[in-house]
């Protein structure tokens, strides 16, 4: 939940973050998106993507989230 409203506060004009689909239980398969050994989101990497937007209070949620 909380990468999907990151995904919707963001401008994406490469289409980047297509992989993330909401409808996937995982986010773990998602470009970008690193999980741990438990499919806990540890790292999002989106350096370079040219995306514009605003961070969301719900990344809060993402206990184990070592890399933004």
């Amino acid at each position: 939940d909380a990468l999907n409203a990151l995904k919707s506060n963001l401008n994406d004009p490469n289409n980047v973050l297509q992989s993330w689909d909401a409808t996937l239980v995982n986010p773990c398969t998602w470009f970008h998106v690193t999980c741990n050994g438990d499919n806990s989101v540890t790292r999002v990497d989106l350096g370079n993507a040219d995306l514009s937007g605003t961070l969301v209070t719900q990344l809060g949620d993402l206990s184990n989230l070592q890399y933004l």
